[in-house]
C-alpha cells in the first residue's frame, strides 16, 4: 500500500494485487499452510494474515531501527553480506515514522564502556493498521486500482524480462495482468514461494544460475536466559540492553537484546533466599534493595540476530499444494553454534555489567 500510494502520487497508473479478501477467510489463511522442518516454530498460517491490510491487522507495534553494526559481514560467514549500510535508510526514516505515526525514538545510551553495554529503546505504533488508514486514499485516487481476492499464480518471463502475471480469483477464474514495472511485496515467506515456484515451471528462465532463492532466511529467537534481581527502571516494556557495536566485535557474536519482563514479589523473595544460601552478605544486600523498591525480580529475556546460513531456507512442498495447485511452503531452518553462543554470551555479559556497577545479579537458566 506504502509503495502504491506513493508511485501514485507521482503521477503512476498502480494496480494492486492483494490475495486475500475484505476481511480474514479460512479459504484465504488456508493458502498460508506450510511444514516446518528443523527447530520448533509457530504454525506458518498463524504467523502471517492474508486479507486487505496483511498482517498489519494483528501487529503489537514495536519499531526500532537496525543498528550499523547489523550490516556488517558476519564472523563466521563473511560473505554473506548486504549490499547497502544503514546510512543508505537513514534518510527515509522521517517519512516511514510518519507512515507509522512513530514517537521519535531516543539515542542509545552506553551504560557500560567497560563491558560494552548500552541501552537501546523502541518506539511503537498505535498500531497503524493500513488498510483502515490508507483505504481512502486508495479509494479516492484516480491511478490506483487495487483487486482483491488477486491470488498471483505465476511470475511470467521471456528469459530477459518479467511480461506479465497468471492471477486467480477466488473461484479459480485466471486473469493475465501486465505492467511495465512490478513490486513484489509478499513478505519474506510468500516472496520465496512465489520466486520459486514461478522459476520452477518455467525452467529456471526467472531467475537462471546460482540466485539463492529461498535461503538465508532469518527469525528473532525469543527466549528467557535467566531470572535476575535488577534495577526497578529496568524492567520498562520499551526498554532493552545491547552489547556495543564494539563489544560484539570483541565477543565475535551477533546483535542481541535483552529486556527484563517484571516478576512479583514471591519470585524476588525466592531469589533473594537463593543468593542468601550461597552469599550471605549478597543476600542481605539485595534483600535492601528489593525491600526499598530500589530493585525487582525479573525473567530475563532475549531476542537476537540469526546467523546467515544458506541451509536456513524456503523451499517449496514436494507433495502438499494450496487450492489453486502451487506447492505449500517448506520452512527448514535450525539455529547454529554461532546463535546459541550469541545468547550465552550476550547474557554473560550482562551479568558482568550488574556486578561491576552493583545493580543487581543474574541466575542463569540451565
Amino acid at each position: 500500500m506504502t509503495v502504491a500510494l506513493e508511485l501514485g502520487r507521482a503521477g503512476h497508473k498502480v494496480s494492486l494485487l492483494e490475495g486475500g479478501g475484505e476481511d480474514w477467510s479460512a479459504d484465504s489463511q488456508d493458502i498460508y499452510q506450510g511444514t516446518v522442518i528443523g527447530d520448533e516454530y509457530f504454525d506458518l498460517d498463524v504467523t502471517r494474515l492474508r486479507y486487505f491490510g496483511g498482517s498489519s491487522n494483528h501487529w503489537d507495534g514495536w519499531c526500532r531501527t537496525l543498528d550499523a553494526v547489523d550490516f556488517e559481514p558476519k564472523p563466521a560467514t563473511p560473505a554473506a553480506r548486504w549490499p547497502i549500510a544503514k546510512t543508505d535508510l537513514d534518510p527515509y526514516l522521517t517519512r516511514a515514522s510518519d507512515i507509522l505515526e512513530l514517537d521519535p525514538i531516543a539515542a542509545d545510551e552506553v551504560v557500560d564502556a567497560e563491558v560494552g553495554i548500552r541501552r537501546i529503546d523502541f518506539t511503537f505504533s498505535p498500531p497503524v493498521r493500513f488498510a483502515d488508514k490508507y483505504r481512502d486514499a486508495l479509494d479516492a485516487s484516480d491511478l490506483i486500482a487495487y483487486a482483491l481476492d488477486a491470488n498471483v499464480m505465476r511470475i511470467a518471463t521471456d528469459g530477459a524480462r518479467v511480461t506479465g502475471l497468471e492471477v486467480r480469483d477466488a473461484d479459480g477464474t485466471a486473469h493475465e495482468v501486465r505492467a511495465w514495472h512490478y513490486v513484489l511485496a509478499c513478505g519474506g515467506i510468500e516472496n520465496s514461494r512465489l520466486l520459486l515456484w514461478s522459476n520452477a515451471v518455467q525452467n529456471g528462465a526467472l531467475a537462471p544460475g546460482p540466485m539463492p532463492l529461498g535461503r538465508y532466511w532469518m527469525e528473532h529467537p525469543n527466549f528467557t536466559l535467566a531470572q535476575a534481581i535488577v534495577p526497578t527502571a529496568y524492567a520498562d516494556r520499551r526498554t532493552f540492553f545491547s552489547p556495543t557495536a564494539g563489544a560484539i566485535r570483541a565477543m565475535g557474536t551477533l546483535n542481541c537484546g535483552i529486556r527484563f519482563e517484571r516478576m512479583g514479589q514471591g519470585a524476588a523473595n525466592r531469589l533473594v533466599c537463593d543468593l542468601t544460601e550461597a552469599a550471605p552478605r549478597l543476600g542481605g544486600w539485595a534483600a535492601g534493595l528489593v525491600g526499598r523498591g530500589e530493585a525487582c525480580a525479573a525473567r530475563v529475556r532475549a531476542l537476537w540476530e540469526l546467523e546467515p546460513v544458506p541451509e536456513n531456507r524456503i523451499a517449496l512442498s514436494a507433495g502438499a499444494t494450496d487450492r489453486f495447485g502451487m506447492p505449500l511452503t517448506e520452512l527448514h531452518w535450525r539455529k547454529t553454534e554461532l546463535d546459541f553462543e550469541t545468547a550465552r554470551q550476550t547474557v554473560l555479559a550482562f551479568g558482568r555489567h550488574l556486578v561491576a556497577q552493583d545493580l543487581g545479579r543474574l541466575k542463569l537458566e540451565d
